[in-house]
């Protein structure tokens, strides 16, 4: 309370405090009284300084959405309604599955590893595991593989329908742009309402459901964010609410830094904290700038031997990815062949006789056409890629169909097949050192190349096979290493374990 009152004394306008579930958070709002039961609820009490203003309680949403996360791990599913089908951590274990038996690191959902699934005591605390278990990806791809009737989720229905809902609700409270934001009639909380209504009237038991205090916990944040919304909107004239300013990330990751910064000791005491904290806030006073328009000058600078142009020159992404469109140019001069690509959508609708990696490729290739459309500049050129549809028959196109919002494109299906050739011959050779060599030479010498601009054909070509494999090669390094990063620092642990 004294460290509001001076904030407030000093010209800072407080409007809430942010607070994790500890048992002495919890005792606090307890004085202050407030309560997030199903037909009690109080989110806010009477400001200290100005008895016309509110001061709202927060819990912290990423913290929320672990604890949801780690009560479905622990009790393996959980139950929305006594005529509902359970939410359960066993579909989630299907889809990994599933993903881990596709080619050279793709997947439906790409990022979730076997980190996300087996937790420990380290990664039960890890706040982006869980929110990527909760996502609209995940969600879809639920959908997607239950849809192609994958053993095990015919049941995943309620599942699915949970993902979405954790993930809305989320996405409610850790708005980051201003078109995003609550609304003062927003429906975000009614379905938890529910479920906390459907335990008190005995319809499912207490290890289907929370834990008490997150419900409560989720019943306050979710009030105070749209009350403090509505009141910064209408009463201080805001023009918008981020509302993931209500969370405790920045607090976190000064947290984080601090421990960075003292190297093997990543738990300081006070007298360490202090000085790194000094240390810290001289760096940056005396760091140059990274990003601004300014230089450090001297007065009698040494003229140097190699001047700092000519190693960028030499090092340059952009001279490296010029020489190698050049040389795939010349190895594929005489080899395409000037053909027009007909744009044809009409098929029999049977999504079960496209293959997974083959929907994964489409999908992947509509992202690949985006990237040329902004490298090409001839018209001609753009329009043959992509299909002028928003929902597309073809068989692979399930997954994009899943997806789309009205934003991915629908590749042209004879640039597809193209592609998937290209990714076939990248998979043969996906763990070898010069990848990217072998790659080409094996399309060249054993796919049949085709483009209907006879103009552009070379440069453009060129461009999308290259951009392909290097897009494919940088995805597939990121899968390999995110498994060494967390062999490392498992080996790190272990080490300060050991005395030498």
């Amino acid at each position: 309370m004294k460290c509001i009152i001076l904030l407030e004394k000093s010209g800072t306008i407080i409007h809430g405090i942010i607070s994790d579930g500890a048992t002495t958070n919890r005792k606090l709002w307890s004085e202050f009284g407030i309560a997030g039961k199903l037909n009690d609820t109080k989110c806010s009490f009477i400001h200290p300084l100005n008895d016309n203003r509110k001061f709202f309680v927060f819990s912290d949403a990423p913290h929320l959405v672990k604890n949801i996360r780690n009560r479905l791990f622990n009790k393996k599913q959980l139950k929305l309604n006594h005529d509902v089908l359970s939410v359960k951590w066993e579909h989630f274990e299907i889809l990994h599955n599933n993903d881990s038996l596709l080619p050279a690191g793709l997947g439906v959902c790409s990022r979730i590893s076997k980190h996300h699934i087996c937790l420990n005591s380290a990664s039960e605390m890890s706040v982006s595991l869980a929110t990527q278990i909760f996502s609209h990806s995940m969600a879809v791809g639920l959908n997607f593989y239950k849809n192609r009737k994958t053993k095990g989720l015919e049941d995943s229905g309620s599942t699915i329908g949970f993902y979405f809902k954790i993930n809305s609700m989320f996405d409610a409270i850790n708005r980051r742009f201003p078109t995003e934001g609550l609304r003062s009639n927003s429906k975000d909380f009614e379905w938890l309402n529910d479920w906390e209504d459907a335990f008190t009237k005995g319809c499912i038991s207490e290890k289907d459901i929370l834990s008490k205090s997150t419900f409560e916990e989720l019943r306050v944040t979710l009030n105070s964010t749209i009350q403090l919304s509505k009141y910064l909107l209408e009463k201080c004239d805001f023009k918008y609410v981020l509302t993931n300013k209500c969370n405790q990330d920045a607090l976190e990751r000064f947290f984080g830094t601090i421990r960075q910064a003292g190297g093997q000791n990543d738990h300081p005491a006070t007298p360490t904290f202090l000085q790194l904290y000094k240390l810290l806030s001289l760096y940056s006073i005396l760091k140059a700038p990274k990003y601004e328009n300014c230089v450090v000058e001297d007065d009698k600078p040494e003229r140097p031997l190699i001047s700092v142009s000519y190693i960028k020159y030499i090092f340059t992404k952009e001279a490296k990815q010029n020489s190698l469109l050049e040389v795939l140019k010349q190895k594929l001069d005489g080899l395409v062949h000037h053909e027009q690509w007909e744009s044809c959508d009409i098929v029999e609708h049977d999504y079960m006789c496209a293959q997974v990696v083959d929907c994964l490729i489409y999908y992947v290739t509509g992202y690949l056409c985006r990237q040329i459309m902004k490298y090409t500049k001839y018209d001609s050129c753009k329009n043959v890629f992509t299909a002028p549809v928003t929902y597309s028959q073809y068989y692979e196109a399930q997954l994009v169909n899943y997806k789309t919002m009205g934003k991915l494109i629908h590749p042209n299906h004879n640039f597809f097949k193209l592609i998937r050739e290209v990714e076939s011959a990248f998979c043969r050779f996906a763990s070898s050192t010069d990848v990217y060599e072998k790659t080409l030479t094996y399309i060249i010498d054993h796919c049949y190349f085709s483009f209907p601009c006879r103009m552009h054909k070379y440069e453009v070509f060129s461009y999308a096979v290259n951009y392909y494999i290097h897009m494919r090669m940088r995805q597939y390094s990121f899968q390999m290493n995110k498994e060494l990063d967390k062999t490392n620092a498992t080996k790190k642990k272990i080490a300060k374990l050991v005395h030498s």
